[in-house]
């Protein structure tokens, strides 16, 4: 038997199944996205057209996103103190879910719910711009998927995201001057993100949002961005749950995307 002949057959009978395999998920994966469509088309002409939703504005939102369960993270939060305030840098628990911490360049206090005060002297003052801000930041444990914005006064907002959405009223505003670095603000510091329930259907919440839209009165959508609404989970840390932005003609919503209810 020639058995170099046979292998090449093998091979060739492996790279054609390959390719079967291959074009099958092709049609899979084609299919549901056609499906999605239809369905969130469907959707839309139950809700109507009055409201100037449409399917690209639907289609644009991520498919699906998950809420997270984020407990504290008392490691990170001591590394994040230790990375600006000194590796000398000491904890004290002071009740209430405040920690205190003390080095040889400043002092920090952290709350339960993210809130962050940090004051340090800064060894290296290339941190006084945006891109240095968004280094040191870095450097100390933070994932900053977003650009650091610029303020009026000269001060820099770095805005928290998660899944590359942001998360409303998490930034951190940071101000240096004459050497020194002054940190405000919230910031979720844990690595221990837990993923938790998935979000229903973008069809469902088209639904639920247009049901939402005719008996708050709402006239017309301007625009839809997903986000983060993050909230205190009694007994297990913080809780993120993942929202749609609505801007709408009477002000601005977030409409949870796990039932699709408006959250205040």
């Amino acid at each position: 038997m020639d058995w170099k002949r046979v292998k090449s057959i093998l091979i060739a009978l492996l790279l054609v199944t390959d390719l079967l395999l291959g074009y099958n998920i092709y049609i899979q994966f084609g299919n549901r996205i056609s499906t999605e469509r239809d369905a969130i088309e469907t959707a839309l002409r139950l809700v109507g057209a009055g409201y100037g939703l449409s399917s690209g504005m639907i289609l644009a939102l991520p498919e699906r996103m998950y809420s997270y369960i984020v407990p504290r993270d008392a490691a990170a939060e001591l590394a994040f103190a230790q990375k600006l305030l000194g590796d000398d840098t000491t904890s004290r628990d002071a009740g209430g879910g405040i920690i205190e911490y003390t080095g040889r360049r400043g002092s920090a206090v952290i709350r339960s719910a993210g809130e962050i005060e940090l004051e340090a002297a800064l060894d290296d003052i290339s941190a006084a711009d945006a891109e240095g801000v968004k280094k040191l930041l870095t450097e100390a444990g933070l994932s900053i998927a977003s650009e650091v914005e610029t303020n009026a006064l000269g001060s820099y907002s770095v805005p928290q995201t998660r899944d590359g959405f942001a998360a409303p009223r998490y930034s951190l505003t940071c101000a240096v001057s004459n050497g020194r670095l002054k940190i405000t603000g919230r910031w979720l510091i844990s690595t221990q993100w837990r993923s938790e329930e998935r979000s229903i259907s973008r069809a469902e919440l088209v639904i639920k949002l247009g049901d939402w839209l005719a008996a708050a009165n709402i006239n017309a959508v301007l625009s839809i961005e997903p986000a983060y609404h993050i909230l205190t989970a009694a007994g297990r840390g913080m809780y993120a749950s993942p929202v749609w932005v609505v801007e709408t003609d009477a002000g601005v919503f977030m409409i949870n995307a796990l039932s699709g209810v408006p959250e205040p």
